[in-house]
């Protein structure tokens, strides 16, 4: 999982007054599948075949735990460090906000 577009998409969906949130970007719905198998969201239901649309239900405690500690501006350098130090490949996505 890309912590990095993990805290953007916890931050994004944090801020929506109504929970639901739609993303749109290259590769989205894996990211945001993989955020939900670790329990950090929780999706809608609807099923989408489209692999670059997700629909956020909600952030979980434990998102908005991490999203708590992913803010800390000390622990995001050292996590950056930590990551650059294995070389994990950095990954640019594009998303789009939408509210449903």
């Amino acid at each position: 999982m890309n912590l990095e577009l993990a805290r953007k998409i916890l931050e994004i969906s944090e801020a929506q007054p109504f929970d639901f949130v739609k993303l749109r970007g290259r590769g989205i719905a894996w990211e945001v599948r993989e955020m939900e198998s670790a329990g950090l969201i929780a999706l809608s239901a609807a099923q989408n075949d489209d692999p670059d649309l997700a629909v956020i239900k909600s952030v979980t405690h434990a998102g908005r735990a991490l999203l708590m500690v992913l803010r800390d501006k000390a622990t995001a350098r050292s996590l950056k460090r930590a990551l650059a130090t294995i070389r994990v490949p950095s990954v640019d996505l594009d998303l789009e906000l939408a509210l449903l």
